[in-house]
């Protein structure tokens, strides 16, 4: 299995079960080429409720409850869960994050691949077994 709390490393097929503990609020990671994007469900939250923060290759997002929040009506059932959370991800070295954005209820992290120059694939020629041979002696 992925490593689901982790973005760049997919070929890292384990759980680590100190991150996947905790179930709210849902998430996606999306991949599509090189960019990639966490996605948060947090409805009921608003944008000045929400905090992004990357340090040390660790995205952290948290939602935030003001503990003075009056109810401006009486709730016969509540179903959609408003209660504070932090989510952590952390990124390989060669991810870097390009922005964030709180649309519908969903908070979105873009992130990139960026691979070093020294370590993106080349093409190695071939040469002929002769060739080799004379070009050493």
């Amino acid at each position: 299995m992925l490593l689901t709390n982790s973005v760049g490393f997919e070929e890292l097929f384990r759980i680590d079960s100190e991150f996947t503990k905790q179930k709210y609020p849902p998430y996606n990671i999306v991949k599509n080429g090189d960019r990639y994007s966490i996605e948060i469900a947090a409805a009921g939250f608003t944008e000045d409720q929400i905090s992004v923060d990357y340090e040390d290759r660790t995205v952290t997002i948290s939602g935030l409850i003001p503990e003075d929040i009056s109810e401006p009506h009486e709730y016969l059932y509540k179903g959609i869960a408003q209660r504070a959370f932090v989510r952590k991800f952390i990124l390989s070295p060669d991810m870097v994050v390009e922005g964030a954005s709180f649309v519908s209820g969903i908070i979105s992290v873009q992130i990139k691949r960026e691979v070093p120059e020294h370590k993106k694939a080349k093409k190695i020629p071939i040469n002929s077994g002769r060739q080799l041979l004379t070009e050493t002696k």
